[in-house]
């Protein structure tokens, strides 16, 4: 079977999270997770779900396009389950000179494949998510609601014999 008798459909949200600026020159870090979830009413035939993050950044925005590379997969599984769950969790640091704005690209999206003759109905009352937060519970995936959204974020100043 060729890739050519699969339904495949694709949606990403994509945003752009800019940072205030340190004063001097620091190892800026930040870190967050996404939690997915997938509720199945029905479905019957050969379907697979993918859920993925990708990220670019910059030490110097000023406006301009931040190529993304795919990250990880939350969630990459055949729909055999009622119910699938996923988290992945970003940790990076990189170098900030004084007085630059940092800035990350995060994209998020979820697609599914779909053999001939196969369908699936996702859940209208139980939960169907993707959702970033600053911290994700690994066996709900899903983060508490005053988290949801948020990234966490801090300087570290260098030493200045440090400095490049």
């Amino acid at each position: 079977m060729t890739s050519a008798n699969y339904a495949f459909w694709q949606h990403y949200w994509r945003y752009l999270i800019v940072f205030p600026p340190p004063v001097v020159p620091s190892a800026f870090t930040y870190s967050f997770g996404v939690g997915v979830e997938v509720n199945l009413f029905a479905g019957h035939g050969s379907a697979t779900f993918l859920s993925f993050v990708a990220l670019g950044e910059t030490p110097t925005f000023t406006g301009q396009e931040l190529t993304v590379n795919n990250d990880g997969f939350p969630v990459a599984a055949n729909l055999a389950a009622p119910t699938i769950r996923g988290v992945l969790n970003v940790n990076r640091s990189f170098l900030v000179q004084g007085g630059c704005v940092p800035a990350i690209a995060l994209v998020m999206g979820v697609a599914a494949a779909l053999a001939p003759d196969s369908e699936i109905v996702l859940s209208d009352n139980m939960p169907c998510f993707i959702s970033p937060a600053a911290t994700i519970d690994p066996e709900t995936a899903v983060g508490p609601d005053a988290l949801r959204g948020i990234v966490n974020f801090h300087y570290q100043p260098l030493p200045p014999e440090t400095v490049p």
